[in-house]
Parts: structure tokens; sequence; C-alpha cells
């Protein structure tokens, strides 16, 4: 009887951890907004997050494997992670300017030293957007 109690509550938590990790980060006042007045950014580097967008927690430790994040459109401090196993890595911030209906990729590109280059750029232009982090 505890055993299969047990499983349950097992069972309910990874369900919990598989949905919500797929949820997309949507910012507040976005929610109600069409597509084509908000920005998105997906991570193409899988292991990068956005921790906080103008200092608002995105509850990234609770969603690890989230990788798409919808916002408004303007200027923005992003605060950037990189997932290392189960450790986040020390913060960078990036300063950008969304613009409405425009999808944005977050990549890293490995350096010789155990670092990363952090980059926000337009995925139907490839333009860098803001001032890429060293990670």
């Amino acid at each position: 009887m505890r055993v299969m109690h047990g499983l349950k509550i097992y069972g309910v938590a990874l369900l919990l951890a598989v949905i919500g990790g797929c949820t997309p980060y949507t910012q507040k006042g976005t929610e109600a907004l069409p597509e084509s007045r908000t920005a998105r950014i997906q991570a193409i580097e899988k292991t990068l997050t956005i921790a906080s967008v103008d200092g608002e927690d995105t509850l990234y430790v609770l969603y690890t494997q989230r990788t798409e994040y919808r916002l408004t459109a303007g200027p923005h401090r992003l605060e950037i992670k990189k997932w290392t196993g189960t450790q986040a890595t020390l913060s960078v911030y990036i300063d950008v300017d969304l613009v409405a209906g425009r999808q944005y990729g977050m990549t890293y590109t490995p350096l010789e030293d155990w670092s990363g280059r952090v980059e926000i750029i337009d995925m139907k232009t490839n333009e860098l957007i803001g001032t890429p982090a060293i990670l």
C-alpha cells in the first residue's frame, strides 16, 4: 500500500517536472498580446537560461529545461546563466532592445579558457542584438 502511494507521488512529480520544463516563460503584460506585438527569445544552446528579465525572476530554478521566452518589445536587461549538470553558473547581463514580431536566438560559443561567449541574435537577419557577454 505504501509502495503504491509512493509511486503515485513520484509519478505526479515526474509529470509536473516534464510539463513545467517545457513551459515557455511569458513576461507579465504579454499574456493578452498577439504574437505580432511581442518578441520571442529561443535558447539555441539548450543549457542557457534567462534567470531574470528587468530584475524579475523567471523561476529558472524550477524550469531548468525552459528554452523559450516571450517578452514585450523594447529595451530589457537579461540575466543569463548556463546549466552545468545540476549547477547554474554565475550570471552575465545583456542589455537588448527587442522588436515586436521578431524571434531571437540565444547562443553560446566556447572559448579556449573554459569560458564562453553568450550572444543574442535576430533569427531573421542574423544581426547581433546587444553586447555579447563572457560566461
